[in-house]
């Protein structure tokens, strides 16, 4: 809806109704639809490494940070920063280098997945088939 005049939004985004008493769901933002996408790809990591996912803090942030200085041609997709002194290590997905490598007619989640499935088997010393058999290398 158009914002006229500069008053903002007006009334209620979702509205109640006979098929839907407590309104509609709202539309999920590309972040959280992202957010999903790794969601998901860990899921489907977890019936067999629960053990070692759950030592893993695993976030997504919007891009990796490349300083002033930086005179690379690429950026990485998802990064390993190693284990702190509480012993957690952290793996970042970066959702800006993702989506803008994703040619249109492919599924996010295959590059998410097989990005993830590539850092976690260096980070675990695993080959990559072990780390998920069915992701697409």
């Amino acid at each position: 809806m158009r914002e006229r005049r500069g008053r903002g939004k007006r009334g209620p985004l979702t509205l109640a109704g006979p098929l839907a008493p407590a309104g509609t769901p709202l539309p999920l933002s590309r972040r959280e639809e992202f957010d999903q996408v790794v969601l998901d790809a860990v899921d489907r990591l977890r019936p067999r490494w629960s053990d070692r996912l759950d030592a893993l803090e695993i976030c997504v942030e919007d891009a990796p940070d490349v300083g002033p200085g930086w005179t690379g041609t690429e950026v990485d997709l998802v990064t390993v920063v190693p284990a702190t002194a509480a012993g957690i290590a952290r793996v970042v997905v970066y959702r800006m280098p993702i989506v803008t490598r994703t040619p249109s007619g492919d599924p996010l989640a295959d590059l998410v997945l097989s990005e993830l499935v590539e850092e976690l088997s260096l980070l675990w010393h695993e080959d990559p088939d072990d780390v998920d058999p069915r992701a697409d290398l």
